[in-house]
């Protein structure tokens, strides 16, 4: 079984996970970026539960949660008690964006193209896009997305690169032909992604000779690292 990963939001924000699996609890981890440390300072039982949940959107009072094998949107409160769930008409969720009234939800792969759809609270779907050309190819295999405004921030697992830059995290407007930013990754499998001010938060997998599971914090503001090497700034892990 894979281990599970999740990353709850400071304030209402939208955060990420990266579980396959997700019989028992939810994790929310503390990132100390100056002592280059993971706190762990809650968890989340959810006893009887065992779903794909990937997609994780936090507020106030609810905890949302998409579902990589039903496609299902669950939602409970902040002790793990289920109140209910929704219907997407998909049947996977590799990241979820909430809106007012709307779910933004990824395709996890498609060869030709990704799709990123909006489904709204009763699950009629309403607008469908096709993630944009990137860096080697199409935009296949989508590892998560969070918001960032109007826009989203993704992950791409695929296509992945055998040397740095490993993979790409892209921000992209929904419907434009091709991202606004792009930010080069360490680790061929980047899945879930973060924002919080200048700063994503990304996770990725212990595939394809990674050493593990980390999670990694780029600053977005001031100069960007060359894309033929690793930042000055190495990623924290």
């Amino acid at each position: 079984m894979r281990r599970n990963h999740v990353v709850l939001p400071f304030g209402d924000q939208h955060k990420t996970m990266e579980p396959r699996y997700f019989p028992t609890c939810a994790s929310a981890l503390l990132i100390a970026a100056s002592a280059n440390a993971q706190i762990l300072v809650d968890s989340i039982p959810y006893p009887g539960i065992s779903q794909g949940f990937w997609g994780i959107h936090v507020n106030a009072d609810t905890i949302f949660l998409g579902d990589d094998f039903s496609g299902d949107v669950y939602f409970s409160d902040h002790a793990g008690t289920i109140l209910g769930q929704q219907t997407t008409g998909f049947d996977f969720n590799h990241g979820m964006v909430r809106k007012p009234g709307s779910y933004l939800i990824a395709e996890d792969f498609t060869t030709n193209g990704a799709h990123l759809y909006e489904v709204d609270n009763g699950g009629v779907l309403l607008n469908t896009w096709t993630f944009p050309d990137v860096i080697g190819g199409n935009s296949s295999g989508i590892g998560d997305l969070c918001a960032d405004g109007n826009a989203v921030w993704y992950t791409m697992y695929y296509p992945d690169f055998n040397v740095f830059p490993f993979a790409y995290a892209y921000k992209w407007v929904p419907g434009d032909p091709a991202p606004i930013d792009t930010v080069p990754l360490h680790g061929e499998q980047p899945y879930g992604i973060a924002l919080r001010g200048d700063t994503l938060f990304y996770v990725t997998d212990n595939l394809n000779g990674d050493q593990g599971t980390h999670l990694r914090i780029r600053p977005l503001n001031g100069p960007r690292p060359r894309l033929d090497r690793p930042p000055r700034y190495a990623d924290r892990q």
